[in-house]
């Protein structure tokens, strides 16, 4: 698993919802990726 360090400074939310929509927001790009292959 590689490391991910969001920018926090892309939202102006509260942290909890910035996290939440940036974790969206790097999914959609391609940034992160899921691994469903257990």
């Amino acid at each position: 698993m590689k490391d991910w360090h969001p920018d926090l400074s892309r939202s102006s939310s509260p942290r909890y919802m910035a996290i939440a929509d940036l974790i969206e927001m790097d999914l959609r790009s391609g940034v992160l990726a899921v691994d469903l292959l257990y």
